[in-house]
């Protein structure tokens, strides 16, 4: 029994070791592929060359760019320089004519009166504030008022007020008013009794005895009626004036109306 198992294990072996040498001589259909898979590039490799090869298309120039840089390279020619020497110009001729004469400059018009569609008829004065002095005009419309210093009549602003006249203000253009000239109910008076007075003078030299008188003192006597009150002929009275305003504008007319009447008197 011994020796049979010794004489298995002998050509177990035997046929163990013919195997081998038959599996180095002649490899096995299956050994080749594997040699063939191993032989070929690995993913990583493929990437690889992948890459190369893009930056390798992203490097190279197509052929227009490069002829395009080419020329961009290449000097320019230069231009003809077409400046014309003065020498071959004609000289422009000499003007000898001589200068025309300057023209005159034209005087600076005056300024042009300023329009005014009232008449001034008195003023009063306040020379202590003369924010109130006031003036009396004639508003065609309206009628006779009061106006004060500054305020607007129209379009025409009463800048200031004196004793004969105003100053009145356009836009910066100031003119001068002055009062008007009153015709006075005594010159009137005298023209209606003109006849009168021509009886009385021959009534007078049929009576000798009468002592003559002369022609003033009768129309001082006869024809100069005083009025109560001067300032009822101009309308009304001013609004706000003080006594001592009034007696001076009172005054004013009485010498106004006396001047009217001395000057009828003369006339006649």
């Amino acid at each position: 029994m011994l020796r049979l198992f010794q004489i298995f294990s002998f050509l177990v072996l035997i046929s163990s070791v013919v195997m081998a040498v038959m599996l180095i001589k002649k490899p096995a259909p299956e050994s080749e592929k594997v040699q063939e898979f191993l032989a070929n590039a690995s993913v990583a490799e493929e990437f690889k060359a992948k890459a190369d090869t893009s930056n390798s298309d992203q490097n190279s120039e197509s052929a227009l760019v490069k002829a395009a840089r080419q020329y961009t390279k290449e000097p320019e020619e230069p231009q003809p320089n077409r400046n014309i020497s003065r020498s071959n110009t004609n000289p422009r001729p000499k003007n000898n004519t001589p200068d025309p004469q300057p023209k005159k400059q034209q005087e600076p018009k005056p300024p042009s009166p300023i329009k005014v569609r009232f008449t001034l008829e008195g003023t009063c004065v306040n020379e202590d504030r003369p924010e109130l002095s006031m003036a009396f005009v004639d508003l065609p419309g309206e009628g006779k008022k009061w106006v004060y210093q500054g305020q607007t009549v129209g379009h025409l602003r009463i800048r200031k007020i004196n004793e004969d006249s105003i100053y009145l203000d356009n836009n910066g253009s100031v003119s001068e008013l002055e009062i008007k000239e009153h015709k006075s109910s005594i010159k009137n008076i005298l023209e209606s009794v003109a006849p009168a007075e021509k009886q009385v003078s021959s009534s007078s030299s049929q009576a000798p005895l009468e002592k003559p008188q002369t022609q003033s003192q009768q129309n001082t006597e006869q024809f100069v009626p005083q009025a109560e009150d001067p300032l009822k002929e101009m309308g009304g009275l001013p609004p706000g004036a003080s006594p001592e305003q009034l007696d001076d504008l009172r005054e004013k007319v009485r010498r106004m109306n006396e001047d009217a009447a001395e000057k009828g008197i003369r006339g006649k």
